[in-house]
């Protein structure tokens, strides 16, 4: 998701966190803009995404990153079989998320309303809020370097 990438980027620079963070997506096409309604609900939590423009995981930006946040089990399954490397540094973002219930999938809202583009960026919001406030592992030379999939 866009918005986790950017989110992500926004919080952990406010928290004074040096997280590295890359937004990259399975959809073949490349350079697609992110979606209107993504543009106009990620105002609410003061993230720009009209800049955005997709990419497509490959194997050099599985490499560069240590942690890899996927929305759901399609691209968790997707990621850990064409990307072998990847399988013990990719994780679902909403098993993080303090409101899931029992669903920890985080659904695409791209072909949704504007109200599902908004539930689906709380609960990343949420998720990632609760990951930067993670303190750092002692010892670790340098914050983590993460990379979110989406479709």
């Amino acid at each position: 998701s866009p918005f986790a990438s950017s989110y992500l980027r926004v919080k952990a620079a406010a928290e004074g966190r040096g997280i590295a963070v890359r937004s990259t997506g399975m959809y073949h096409r490349v350079g697609r803009s992110a979606d209107p309604r993504g543009i106009a609900a990620g105002r609410r939590w003061d993230v720009d995404l009209s800049s955005h423009r997709s990419t497509r995981i490959d194997d050099e930006l599985v490499g560069w990153a240590d942690v890899i946040l996927v929305m759901d089990r399609r691209n968790l399954r997707e990621v850990r079989q064409q990307f072998p490397a990847a399988a013990h540094k990719t994780f679902m973002l909403g098993a993080v998320d303090p409101g899931a219930s029992t669903d920890v999938e985080i659904p695409d809202p791209f072909s949704g309303d504007y109200a599902l583009t908004e539930r689906a960026y709380a609960r990343i919001a949420g998720a990632v809020d609760r990951l930067v406030s993670i303190p750092p592992r002692r010892g670790a030379r340098r914050e983590p370097r993460a990379c979110g999939v989406a479709r």
